[in-house]
This record gives C-alpha cells, sequence and structure tokens, in this order.
C-alpha cells in the first residue's frame, strides 16, 4: 500500500511529508522517519508521526 506520512515540525510550526510503499501503517512510519531524518537532519520518533493518507496499490495510477 502506499502512505503518505506527515511530521508537524515543532520549532517552525511546518508540515513535512513522504510518501512511501509498505505493507501496514507501522512500516510506512519506521520508513517515513529514516527518510525524514536524513533528509532535514533532525530525529524524529516514529510515534509522532501521522498517516494523511492511504492508497491500495492498485488504486494508483500508471503511466507508460
Amino acid at each position: 500500500m502506499y502512505f503518505e506520512v506527515c511530521y508537524i515540525d515543532s520549532g517552525s510550526n511546518t508540515r513535512r511529508g513522504v510518501g512511501v510503499y509498505a505493507a501496514t501503517e507501522d512500516q510506512a512510519k519506521q520508513v517515513a522517519a529514516v527518510l525524514l531524518q536524513r533528509a532535514f537532519g533532525t530525529t524524529i520518533d516514529p510515534n509522532t508521526l501521522t498517516v494523511v493518507e492511504t492508497t491500495l496499490e492498485s488504486d494508483t495510477p500508471t503511466t507508460t
């Protein structure tokens, strides 16, 4: 499944997000935390992340 996962940065009150493919919501949060940590150089607890959208892979549009 495809998950849109967001993190609210308390310092700047901005929303940062990433889209990931994972089997479960918990896995999506774990992967998103690692990606956001690498991108923004800050430690992120996966439990503080919020899934804002979930899409079945078969629902994802494809291009040829």
